[in-house]
C-alpha cells in the first residue's frame, strides 16, 4: 500500500510538472557563465539575449527567469541581485527575498515576451561591506509555464498641496493564465531601499486585502493619507503575496512613488528698503523678494504700493517652478514726511501681500557750525554797516 501511495504522488507530480510547464532550459543554453565574486563591495553584471521564439510552444505558456543564488555574509549586508529584462526597470533582490529549498535559494522573475520574441536578460550580482562570497549558479534557467503573471503598481499625485488628503491607488493585475489568490500590504515597511523613504499612515481605507484575481482581471485598491509637512517625498511601496507555480511563497513590491507637498501658499513676497539709511533723501529705492514654493510656474502681476508715489508701480511677472526673482523699484521725490511701502503679487485665482516697511524723510537740518558762520556773517555785516554809517554822519 505504501509504494501505492509514492507511485501515486509521483504521477501526480509528473502530471502537475507536464501541466505548469511548456519548456525549460539552463541560462547557459544563452552564454550565461557563472558569476562570482570572493571580494567585499563589488559587483559583477552580464547580459544575455535569448530566442525561443522558434520553439514549438502553447499560446498559454509565460515566460519566468529563475535565479540560483548564494550569498556568504551577514543578514543586513548591502549584497543583492538584480534582474532586467528588455526595458523594465531592474528588479532588486536581497539575500532574504530569495525563497530556500533543499535544491538552493531562488528568485523568480516575470518575462512574458520570452515565447514571443528575442528577450535581453541583465543580471548582476554585488557585495555588501562584510560579504566576500557571492555567485549567481550556473543552474539559473529560463521557462514557459501555465501560471498566473502579476503585476503591481502604486500610483500618486506628482503635486499636492499641504492639508489636503490624497489618494493612493494600488493596481493588481493578473496577465497571466492562471487564476491566483493573493495577500496585499498597500504601505509596506522598506528597510532594505536604496532612497530615503517617508512613511505616512493611512487615514482612510484599508492598509491591506485579501482577495483572487482571475486570470485576465485586474483589481485597483483606493485608500488616503494626509502629509504633515511640505517637501518631497518618496513614498512605501506596496507588496503582493501568492503561490507560484514552483510551489513557493512569492513576492513581488511596486516602485516607490514619488511626490511632492507644497505650501498651500504659493508666493512668497517680502519688500526691503535697498538702503535703509536713505530716510534723508528725497526718494528711496526698494526691492521686493518674490518667491515661487510650488513645482509649477507662476504667472502674475507685482504691485508696490502706495502706487502714485512709485515710478513704473505696476510689473508682470513669470517665476519659474521652485524659482525666485528681486524687482526693484524706485520711489518719487518725497516731501518729508512718514511712509509706508508693501507689495501685492496677483495671480489667476489668489493675492499674496507682503510685509509692510517704513521710513520717513525730513527736513534739511544744518550743522552748528553753519549756523554760527550765518551768525558770524549777518554780525560781521552789522558791524561794518554801523562803521558805515559812523564815518557818514561826521
Amino acid at each position: 500500500m505504501a509504494k501505492i501511495k509514492v507511485l501515486a504522488l509521483l504521477l501526480v507530480l509528473v502530471l502537475f510538472t507536464q501541466l505548469a510547464f511548456a519548456y525549460e532550459a539552463p541560462l547557459s543554453d544563452f552564454g550565461f557563465t557563472e558569476m562570482s565574486l570572493t571580494d567585499a563591495s563589488s559587483k559583477d553584471c552580464q547580459i544575455i539575449s535569448a530566442d525561443i521564439s522558434n520553439k514549438d510552444t502553447p499560446d498559454a505558456a509565460f515566460g519566468v527567469v529563475s535565479i540560483k543564488a548564494f550569498f556568504d555574509g551577514p543578514q543586513n549586508d548591502n549584497s543583492y541581485v538584480t534582474v532586467k529584462v528588455n526595458y523594465a526597470d531592474p528588479k532588486i533582490f536581497w539575500p532574504e527575498n530569495f525563497v530556500c529549498a533543499q535544491d538552493g535559494c531562488w528568485a523568480r522573475v516575470f518575462a512574458i515576451d520570452l515565447s514571443s520574441d528575442s528577450t535581453s536578460i541583465e543580471l548582476c550580482v554585488a557585495t555588501g561591506n562584510e560579504t566576500t562570497n557571492a555567485y549567481i549558479s550556473k543552474d539559473s534557467y529560463l521557462g514557459l509555464y501555465d501560471t498566473p503573471v502579476i503585476t503591481i503598481e502604486t500610483t500618486a499625485p506628482k503635486n499636492v498641496i499641504l492639508g489636503d488628503q490624497v489618494k493612493l491607488s494600488t493596481v493588481l493585475k493578473n496577465t497571466g493564465s492562471k487564476d491566483v489568490n493573493i495577500f496585499a500590504q498597500f504601505i509596506h515597511p522598506d528597510t532594505r531601499t536604496l532612497t530615503e523613504i517617508t512613511s505616512f499612515d493611512i487615514v482612510q481605507g484599508d492598509s491591506s486585502a485579501s482577495t483572487t484575481l482571475v486570470a485576465g482581471e485586474t483589481k485597483t485598491f483606493n485608500y488616503y493619507i494626509k502629509p504633515t509637512i511640505p517637501s518631497g517625498y518618496n513614498l512605501p511601496y506596496a507588496v503582493v503575496f501568492f503561490d507560484n507555480v514552483f510551489g513557493e511563497r512569492q513576492a513581488l513590491t511596486s516602485s516607490h512613488p514619488q511626490m511632492v507637498v507644497s505650501s498651500p501658499q504659493q508666493i512668497e513676497v517680502s519688500v526691503i528698503g535697498v538702503d535703509p539709511t536713505v530716510g534723508t533723501e528725497d526718494y528711496m529705492v526698494l526691492k521686493a523678494l518674490v518667491k515661487n514654493l510650488w513645482n509649477e510656474q507662476f504667472e502674475g502681476e507685482l504691485l508696490m504700493n502706495p502706487s502714485d508715489l512709485i515710478l513704473d508701480a505696476n510689473k508682470s511677472l513669470i517665476i519659474p517652478a521652485l524659482g525666485q526673482k528681486e524687482v526693484v523699484f524706485e520711489t518719487k521725490k518725497l516731501s518729508p514726511g512718514a511712509y509706508q511701502f508693501s507689495a501685492v503679487v496677483s495671480g489667476t485665482e489668489h493675492t499674496y501681500i507682503s510685509n509692510l516697511i517704513s521710513f520717513d524723510v525730513k527736513k534739511p537740518t544744518f550743522p552748528i557750525e553753519i549756523i554760527l558762520a550765518i551768525i558770524g556773517l549777518v554780525a560781521a555785516i552789522a558791524v561794518l554797516y554801523w562803521v558805515y554809517v559812523a564815518k557818514t554822519k561826521k
